[in-house]
């Protein structure tokens, strides 16, 4: 029997096909999975055991509420010390049902302690952290890992954050390109593509405190151009909907299936057989090679 959040999911992508637009889509993704994951907490009989000592939190893409269609789902489950016998059972209830519906989940089950300390370690996981945001539970939890990770991480810390943000951005710009050298180029990787902008989001939030564009532009950071400083799901990719179609061909075709991209997109009727390849590269050809 089919699952209600893959039931739920195809239905977007029924929607999406019939035009909604890639922000509608990305909100009702977000809503959904959230709504699923609530409802499973409360009902969950070691959470509701647990009491006031655990916390359901979202991070990364599913945290900014960015959850592209096949993007993976990542899930925090805080803890006191006092729950954690309650914690084997709580994961089963709230994880197996996404699994079962074909989700794609990244989780881990810490106390506030634990996770900072696992942050200090794993630099992918801290600068997850900047993107947490509670579903379910404790607030006195999360308020408590975000104070706690402040001191420990960050205060202190900036200079190493931002020196290893930016060796992370040489080594993945050498291992993915440039957009104007590669005919495909990889428009969420390579140089100026979604890493870059949310590198620099995450450098913004990390040193300064600021939240998004329009936070940098009042620093005078950023200056506005014709984009208004919009928010960021409209200038790294003008319409969100081109990249979930992409994310959705690509879970089909894989990422380099360029041809077979270009053919089911131009036969769905999004665009031109002629100019499929200019949103496979993400800047309506611009960077792209003759």
């Amino acid at each position: 029997m089919e699952s209600k959040p893959q039931a739920r999911q195809e239905a977007l992508e029924q929607l999406w096909q019939q035009g909604l637009t890639g922000h509608e889509l990305l909100t009702r993704h977000t809503e959904l999975v959230d709504r699923f994951l609530i409802d499973r907490f409360a009902a969950s009989a070691a959470v509701q055991q647990a009491g006031s000592g655990i916390a359901l939190i979202a991070l990364g893409g599913y945290g900014r509420q960015e959850l592209y269609p096949f993007s993976d789902i990542d899930l925090l489950l805080l803890h006191e010390r006092k729950a954690r016998k309650f914690m084997p059972e709580a994961a089963e209830s709230i994880l197996y049902p996404l699994w079962d519906a074909g989700f794609e989940v990244g989780h881990s089950v810490r106390t506030v302690k634990d996770a900072v300390s696992f942050a200090r370690e794993d630099y992918i996981f801290q600068v997850s952290l900047l993107d947490a945001r509670l579903l379910a539970g404790s607030e006195t939890l999360h308020q408590e890992l975000l104070k706690l990770y402040r001191k420990k991480v960050l205060d202190g810390g900036r200079e190493q954050f931002v020196r290893t943000m930016d060796t992370m951005c040489a080594e993945r710009r050498q291992k993915y390109g440039t957009h104007a050298y590669l005919l495909e180029p990889n428009i969420k990787e390579g140089r100026g593509g979604m890493r870059d902008i949310q590198a620099m989001l995450w450098t913004a939030k990390a040193v300064f405190g600021l939240n998004g564009l329009a936070d940098l532009e009042d620093a005078g950071l950023l200056t506005a151009g014709t984009a208004d400083c919009q928010p960021v799901g409209t200038v790294d990719d003008p319409d969100p909907g081109k990249k979930g179609a992409r994310r959705f061909l690509a879970d089909r075709l894989g990422e380099r299936q360029a041809d077979n991209v270009r053919a089911v997109l131009a036969a769905a009727g999004h665009f031109q057989q002629g100019r499929a390849h200019e949103y496979m590269e993400g800047d309506k050809g611009r960077n792209r090679v003759a």
